[in-house]
């Protein structure tokens, strides 16, 4: 995952000082996850919004895709949920068209990857372990 700082801007009485942006890409294989899973609307209009997290969806992305390509995005997703569980900095990401200015908008970030993350561990079942880690994955095996 790459993170890198933003301009620093002030946040609202809540925030009470100054909190930097930290600005986050997502790589694929877990960009093409979402851009697949983009059918209520596009990213550029609805952000998050536009992207489904029902199972079925998510599951269908990964039956596509193998079982290496799914562990990988979920090692990916694992760590952008790590990102923006850290509150010492606000998250925002252009491609998920998505910033976190405050709870509200971290709580909704974080339902939805967290909704991702039990799609992509259901679409994973078959690899024989709910680890997402190759080590583990190939012990089952």
């Amino acid at each position: 995952m790459h993170a890198r700082r933003s301009a620093v801007r002030r946040g609202g009485p809540a925030e009470g000082a100054a909190m930097a942006y930290v600005s986050v890409d997502v790589p694929s294989p877990l960009s093409q996850c979402i851009i697949f899973c983009e059918i209520e609307c596009v990213r550029d209009c609805c952000g998050i919004d536009a992207v489904s997290t029902d199972p079925a969806v998510v599951e269908a992305w990964c039956r596509e895709v193998g079982s290496d390509t799914v562990v990988e995005a979920r090692l990916q997703l694992a760590e952008l949920i790590e990102m923006v569980e850290d509150r010492s900095h606000r998250v925002e990401s252009a491609f998920l068209n998505h910033r976190t200015p405050d709870h509200a908008a971290r709580r909704q970030l974080l339902d939805f990857l967290s909704a991702l993350q039990a799609g992509l561990a259901a679409g994973d079942a078959h690899s024989g372990t709910g680890c997402p880690r190759r080590s583990c994955r190939d012990r089952a095996t």
